[in-house]
């Protein structure tokens, strides 16, 4: 049995830095998956019990209790449901030097019947390391290993499409996860072809025009009434969106949206997502209700704290570099307009690398 990753996702998401020796002992006959998705996943005794011995041990390693963090993550298992699994995320005691650690984590699980599960690939160096805690063929839990102590992951609003725009996102840093409208992608059929040969994770901004063009009866011009009209015309309207973007991760939600989806049609969007394998990620403004109906069906849903334009990049700049000094890290959101910000924005971003601050794709992350 394998662990593998959903194929529209399979160049992004395996994660390992490791020396040569460790990647010696990896197991070959399984591969974790981050991207999302699925299933709420139900302990049972035994696997609470390793689930606390791992994190007992990771206080014996003397990591701060605050840094270990408690969540949920997805793992894809061949043959078998997609399921999320109880996470553990901490960084290393000796930053960039996660070997000693996982050496302990092996010796202990594997007195108690179980084993570690390492990755067999991964598309970059310095990224989050990511483990299965198994028994037998079937994982329990997943881990987390981080090489630095600060993360960063941060969302970027790409402007309309024009002739500049390819040369823009190629500036960014690849690990930078891009926010692009749905009328961008649906107009320019090769766009998103193109972002999947740059290696880059995206996500598709629904229009709320869309929706609203998407509610009128293409003969008569009329709005749909019914429940199950409305529910066929938007489950239409994302599957059009997800055929013309296959390597899309899944779909930003801003507050404009909320004042167009009506309960019927949040439902089609969840429906959607899970059957997709698509995540959300949510604005500040956005509706609590779709969060909370994202986490009800199993789909990964991300809320972000704010969003960050031009006019507020130079003081906002400071309050995000003071919490990433005390809270490790932050979620935000990024959206230039003017050649200057963005070259300040560029700067920062080879700042944070050079302080050791990991930017995350949104796929990596869990929180």
């Amino acid at each position: 049995m394998k662990f593998k990753a959903h194929p529209n996702q399979l160049n992004h998401h395996f994660i390992i830095t490791c020396s040569k020796a460790l990647i010696l002992l990896c197991l070959s006959q399984f591969l974790i998956c981050p991207q999302a998705h699925a299933k709420p996943w139900a302990q049972h005794s035994s696997e609470a019990e390793v689930y606390e011995q791992i994190y007992n041990l990771l206080l014996e390693a003397e990591l701060p209790p605050q840094k270990i963090k408690r969540g949920s993550y997805p793992l894809y298992l061949n043959n078998q449901n997609r399921s999320t699994f109880p996470l553990l995320s901490t960084p290393c005691p000796i930053l960039s030097d996660c070997e000693s650690l996982l050496k302990s984590i092996r010796a202990k699980i594997l007195r108690s019947g179980y084993h570690l599960v390492y990755p067999d690939r991964s598309p970059r160096p310095d990224g989050p390391l990511h483990f299965a805690i198994a028994k037998g063929n079937q994982a329990v839990m997943a881990l987390r290993l981080l090489p630095t102590t600060s993360t960063a992951t941060l969302l970027y609003h790409i402007p309309a499409a024009n002739e500049l725009m390819r040369s823009d996102i190629q500036a960014l840093p690849v690990h930078l996860t891009l926010v692009l409208s749905d009328q961008d992608i649906l107009q320019n059929p090769n766009l998103s072809t193109w972002l999947d040969a740059e290696d880059r994770e995206y996500l598709i901004k629904l229009d709320p025009l869309n929706i609203k063009r998407a509610l009128i009866h293409p003969n008569s011009g009329k709005l749909f009434t019914t429940a199950d009209e409305r529910a066929k015309a938007i489950k239409q309207l994302l599957t059009d969106i997800i055929k013309q973007s296959p390597g899309s991760l899944g779909f930003y939600i801003d507050q404009d949206v909320n004042l167009t989806l009506d309960r019927v049609m949040l439902d089609q969007l969840m429906l959607t997502c899970s059957k997709y394998h698509q995540v959300l990620a949510l604005s500040r403004l956005s509706d609590p209700l779709i969060h909370a109906l994202a986490l009800a069906s199993g789909i990964r849903s991300f809320k972000f704290d704010e969003l960050i334009n031009s006019k507020q990049l130079k003081n906002t700049l400071k309050s995000l570099e003071a919490r990433l000094v005390i809270e490790g890290e932050v979620n935000s959101e990024f959206q230039m307009t003017s050649v200057e910000t963005k070259s300040k924005f560029i700067r920062w971003l080879k700042n944070l690398k050079k302080r050791q601050v990991m930017i995350l794709r949104l796929s990596e992350s869990a929180w």
